[in-house]
């Protein structure tokens, strides 16, 4: 019995709801400098947990769509195509496709601002003991 390939549309649902969730971080992440100049310890480690768990629910969302891709040899392969090579380089062969190709694109960014806005924040709060700072 043949299983049948990985549904593109189901990819991209799940994708979107990672994007969702990473929106959250950036914005949590934003939230968590706004406490940290009010210097209000104990908003800012209730937005670090808040941002914790959303940090998760993204991973779960990674994690469900690779699941996707343990049914067969051709979901491992249409996985790798749509979801772990680099956005750019996806052939998008369906419209579903192309919305995943554009919703990775996205992510992407959200995930390099999120990244820089981490940087300066673990910079601010962390000083001398940042991760950042050069030794």
């Amino acid at each position: 019995m043949e299983k049948e390939p990985v549904d593109p549309e189901k990819v991209a649902i799940l994708l979107q709801r990672r994007y969702n969730y990473l929106k959250e971080v950036r914005r949590l992440t934003g939230e968590a400098a706004e406490a940290a100049n009010r210097q209000d310890a104990v908003s800012f480690e209730l937005i670090l947990q808040m941002r914790g768990e959303e940090l998760e629910r993204c991973d779960r969302a990674f994690q469900d769509i690779l699941l996707l891709g343990e049914e067969s040899p051709e979901a491992a392969e249409t996985i790798r195509r749509l979801v772990l090579m680099p956005p750019d380089q996806i052939a998008p062969e369906s419209a579903a496709e192309k919305t995943i190709a554009e919703v990775r694109a996205h992510c992407t960014s959200l995930i390099d601002e999120i990244k820089e806005q981490d940087r300066i924040l673990n910079l601010r709060v962390g000083k001398d003991k940042s991760i950042y700072q050069a030794d």
